[in-house]
């Protein structure tokens, strides 16, 4: 029966395909048009093809090109293709009513702030590469009519109140960026003239408030602006990202979307970004609805014209309704049309639509079966990496891992316990199978907490309580129940913090639309877990977190581990078993700085200044951190031999690949030894900091990450060499009196530090010449009211 309805739900489901089997987006598919439109000429270059196809439209084609889900020409057999999109954050994903597969969707990666907890390079890359097959089998298969994918997110954890942490990888710019690099790389393959997928990087740029987030006005400093704001975009270029989304807010005054400073000058001429941008939903009519900054529709299509957007996304519909009538009336210009039209078919073809379909790399063996959708590979990847998304930051007494022999009795409390999608996150796939179901909300199928719990301890679990009595809200707690059945236990488990999915809005604990209160445990969490650490019990705490969540109470107890559990997807349930009891080592690190409690009280969330208030991130942090940025414990125990720098030896080619233009300047290596009772994997993280420089600028991090290595097995009394080349550029930091970056004379310090709480930095002076100060970019003066300094 499986199979029947398998096979009537794929013939439905292949509307979008025409009878030859070809998916209806794909041109120059006839002898004719191969043999009559230059544009078909596959000896010629994807420019040259584009340019050809452009010149040969007509206004009217052009206009049509940008819009959504319109043929560009009928004339010259263009079809529509969809720039849509299909959200692929940390899955492709697609309800299960358009999935006609006889098992589970696609595949449920961690996402992208538990991603980020691994420093794993080649794992993004792997994600993302997983994500592209599936993605292109639902193509060629006619269940998707989109290959342009909507991901990665490479906005940042700015604060821990941001609803949309779980989206970011991290706090950190040159972190973000090198998880986008991986993410973009996976996804498009290798080949720039031959992807697998199209990535679309969102939200561009300072995006990072949810509450009346369609008319926030941010006020960012132009120090801000390019040190970290638009870093993690300069530093993604090199990966050829197809596209990306502009994002809702203004800065000083100017919407991101109609942005000519941010989009054209810095981030087109500049960086030397050549692809598509594309609005965000509804950020087009925000303009003139939100921020009054436009008059009518038609110089609202003008405005995003001069922020040389693209395509608006689909609802907006400002082009749809204005673009022509802009153009008419002379707000818009034929060449403008034409720039867009160009970039938007040059998208097209490097995902080789205008080439014959049969025989390409990616409509062909595996790109067209439908058992590559969550195929065992891919299971076993996101396994892999939940494994990297847990981070242990305490262990009291090496109270984990526990020993189901040992254990005794054990009392699971906490609002989160025994919730099914508590791992899931948002933009996520439907994680249940079903041929006609279920509904895309349904998470019935997936386990608990409190479920894996008992699968694992069988009757040691002796109760469970929630402790709260609307989840994790927390606005009504039940601590007398909780405690009662805590009494009991010779170990608790606590299971507590954020909640982010597509189904409901959880209020506190964040979400699109929706920010964090505090940046504490949500609502009345805390008070729960004081009652249970009062009874003087071995705790384990598992705070499940998209970002950031500060928990003293924790932090300061005895004879507790805690353990920030990611968003992990697929894999989480099983990974945070496996590390609990020990079958793996925790390898992950954090990706933020967890904040005292205490650092909101004057820390406002509206401030765009990462200097403001007590410092925002580990860079201009003012305040001891809880937990700092990348720590993370492991089940062994790692040394650092001191640093050794030498300048003879540095790689050039590694600097050409971080930036275009860099230069190596010194090579650091140190021997990382486990010298702890048990295997596991490791991560070192490399910062610059400044000493005692020439001409120091009066806005400055404290220090900054620039390089990482992750090392994913070193054997019990092993020892690996680790090597960092640094580049010039790793030494410039932003002018905040005309954003120019410069190279810097004079001494740093540079660090690597593996996480752990003893023994883990070492250190070891840089001396820069003063021959090697230089500028190393500049941009043109900033638009804008109230621009902070």
């Amino acid at each position: 029966n499986d199979q029947k309805m398998f096979l009537l739900l794929l013939t439905i489901s292949l509307w979008i395909v025409p009878a030859t089997g070809i998916p209806s987006a794909y041109a120059c598919q006839t002898t004719l048009e191969q043999d009559t439109y230059v544009w078909c000429d596959t000896n010629r270059t994807i420019p040259e093809r584009a340019a050809a196809l452009v010149a040969a439209m007509t206004v009217a084609e052009k206009i049509n090109t940008i819009l959504h889900d319109v043929a560009p020409s009928t004339r010259l057999n263009i079809p529509v293709y969809s720039m849509f999109g299909i959200e692929s954050l940390h899955g492709v994903r697609l309800w299960p009513e358009r999935c006609p597969f006889p098992h589970k969707c696609t595949t449920i990666f961690p996402a992208a702030s538990a991603s980020g907890r691994s420093f794993n390079r080649s794992l993004w890359q792997s994600i993302g590469n997983a994500m592209a097959l599936e993605g292109r089998v639902l193509f060629n298969l006619g269940i998707s009519n989109s290959i342009t994918m909507r991901g990665p997110q490479l906005n940042m954890q700015r604060d821990p109140r941001w609803g949309r942490n779980s989206n970011s990888p991290s706090e950190d710019p040159y972190h973000i960026a090198m998880y986008g690099r991986g993410i973009v790389k996976g996804m498009q393959g290798d080949d720039p003239t031959n992807r697998i997928t199209a990535a679309e990087m969102k939200h561009y740029t300072a995006y990072g408030v949810e509450t009346n987030r369609f008319g926030f006005r941010g006020y960012v400093s132009l120090y801000d602006m390019i040190d970290t704001y638009m870093k993690p975009m300069r530093l993604l270029l090199p990966s050829n990202v197809s596209s990306y989304m502009c994002a809702y807010d203004a800065i000083n005054d100017i919407p991101s979307c109609a942005h000519h400073w941010l989009n054209q000058l810095v981030t087109r001429d500049i960086y030397g970004f050549t692809g598509v941008i594309e609005s965000d939903q509804g950020a087009l009519k925000n303009m003139q609805s939100h921020f009054n900054f436009t008059s009518d529709g038609n110089h609202t299509a003008q405005s995003a014209m001069n922020g040389t957007v693209d395509r608006d996304i689909n609802g907006d519909n400002i082009y749809e309704t204005y673009l022509n009538q802009s153009f008419q009336s002379g707000l818009v210009t034929e060449q403008q049309l034409t720039a867009s039209a160009y970039r938007l078919l040059e998208h097209r073809f490097r995902l080789k639509l205008f080439d014959p379909y049969e025989g390409q790399d990616y409509t062909q063996g595996e790109y067209i079966d439908p058992a590559s959708v969550n195929k065992p590979a891919s299971q076993q990847l996101a396994l892999e990496a939940a494994q990297q998304s847990h981070v242990l930051v305490k262990n009291d007494n090496n109270l984990l891992p526990l020993s189901v022999a040992e254990i005794g009795k054990v009392a699971v409390i906490g609002p989160s316990a025994n919730i099914t999608d508590l791992f899931l996150g948002d933009y996520r796939p439907a994680p249940c199978p079903g041929l006609t179901g279920p509904a895309p909300n349904s998470t019935q199928c997936l386990p608990t907490v409190l479920e894996k719990l008992q699968d694992w301890l069988g009757s040691s679990v002796v109760g469970y309580a929630p402790g709260c009595l609307d989840g994790p809200p927390c606005t009504k707690t039940d601590v007398p129940n909780a405690t009662s059945v805590a009494e009991g236990a010779d170990l608790i488990i606590m299971v507590l913090g954020e909640k982010s999915t597509d189904n409901s809005d959880y209020g506190d604990t964040g979400r699109e639309g929706t920010d964090r209160l505090a940046v504490t445990l949500p609502g009345l969490q805390s008070e729960l877990v004081q009652a249970i650490l009062a009874l003087d019990k071995p705790v384990v705490a598992i705070v499940v977190s998209g970002g950031s969540v500060s928990a003293d109470e924790l932090a300061g107890a005895k004879n507790t581990a805690v353990i920030y559990a990611g968003y992990a997807g697929d894999g989480a349930q099983d990974a945070l078993m496996q590390i609990i009891f020990g079958e793996v080592s925790p390898t992950a690190r954090l990706p933020f700085t967890v904040y005292p409690n205490s650092w909101q009280n004057n820390t406002e969330m509206t401030d765009m200044s990462m200097q403001a208030g007590s410092g925002r991130t580990y860079r201009y942090l003012k305040v001891a951190p809880t937990y700092r940025f990348g720590f993370g414990l492991s089940y062994t125990h790692f040394n650092l031999s001191p640093l050794n720098i030498e300048s003879s030896i540095a790689d050039s080619d590694v600097c050409t690949t971080r930036e275009a233009g860099a230069v190596s300047i010194a090579q650091v290596c140190s021997n990382l030894s486990n010298v702890g009772t048990r295997s596991s994997g490791a991560v070192v993280l490399m910062y610059i900091q400044p000493q005692q420089l020439d001409k120091p600028f009066r806005v400055m991090p404290a220090m900054q990450l620039y390089d990482f290595a992750r090392i994913n097995f070193i054997n019990q009394g092993s020892t690996v060499e680790i090597c960092s080349t640094i580049c010039n550029t790793d030494a410039s930091f932003v002018n905040p009196d005309n954003g120019a970056r410069e190279v810097l004379a004079g001494s740093y310090s540079v660090v690597f530090d593996n996480g752990q709480e003893k023994e883990s930095t070492q250190r070891v002076q840089l001396v820069v010449k003063s021959s090697d100060a230089k500028v190393v970019q500049t941009v043109p003066e900033m638009p804008g009211n109230n621009i902070p300094t």
